[in-house]
């Protein structure tokens, strides 16, 4: 049973410089809480087809998940997928919409995530993780808003 969740954040930039900063893979260690590396098939901007494997420092052990990038719509929506089964959580799909609006003089930053994983216990246990999946995105959200907008008042884009 796949559940869908929601978090936004206000980010004091420009549509287009949150877009550059979430097709900028190569610059998420600059941001991200607990990075540890990324490895690419693709350079640049990241485009539709390509993907790329994220790891990250979680509960003490490195986390590693495979992204396949499904859509891109610059500078207003970028799809993220994740096939667990190619990484470390090791079953389930997950779906990542992030969609940027102009708000103010600034952007609003909504995150839209399906999580499909299956299993007796996942649906059981859907709430809890969902919550704590939501509370994490939400916290990388907020880093990478800060880093964006400190860019824009130094002046660096």
């Amino acid at each position: 049973m796949a559940r869908t969740f929601e978090c936004k954040t206000a980010i004091a930039a420009p549509p287009e410089a949150v877009f550059a900063a979430l097709v900028n893979a190569d610059a998420y260690g600059q941001w991200m809480p607990n990075f540890v590396r990324i490895e690419r098939t693709g350079s640049g901007p990241l485009q539709v087809g390509e993907s790329f494997r994220e790891t990250r420092r979680m509960f003490g052990a490195d986390s590693t998940e495979h992204f396949d990038v499904v859509e891109v719509e610059a500078p207003v929506r970028l799809v993220l997928r994740v096939d667990g089964s190619k990484g470390t959580t090791g079953k389930g799909l997950f779906t990542f919409e992030h969609l940027i609006e102009a708000q103010g003089t600034g952007s609003q930053l909504t995150l839209r995530g399906t999580v499909d994983v299956p299993g007796l216990v996942a649906r059981l246990l859907g709430g809890v993780f969902i919550g704590m999946f939501k509370s994490a995105i939400a916290k990388d959200m907020s880093a990478m808003g800060n880093w964006i907008a400190s860019r824009q008042s130094a002046g660096g884009g």
